[in-house]
């Protein structure tokens, strides 16, 4: 289960959104009606936000960097 600013990694593409396989993003958001959606937020290098999706649990993993 994700929690409130986990930095995780896209398991899937998303090209309508313009979200490769493992882009990097920070869960912004916990939908309370569910415990498998999250609002994850997409920045560029400099910080600002390229995208914010909601996406299910398992379209996402937690990042660990290497």
């Amino acid at each position: 289960m994700l929690k409130l600013l986990d930095v995780v990694k896209l398991l899937v593409d998303y090209p309508e959104h313009g979200l490769l396989r493992g882009a990097v993003g920070t869960v912004i958001y916990e939908f309370p009606a569910s415990e498998l959606v999250y609002e994850i937020e997409f920045s560029n290098d400099k910080g600002e936000t390229i995208v914010q999706i909601a996406l299910r649990s398992e379209d996402v993993a937690l990042y660990l960097e290497p």
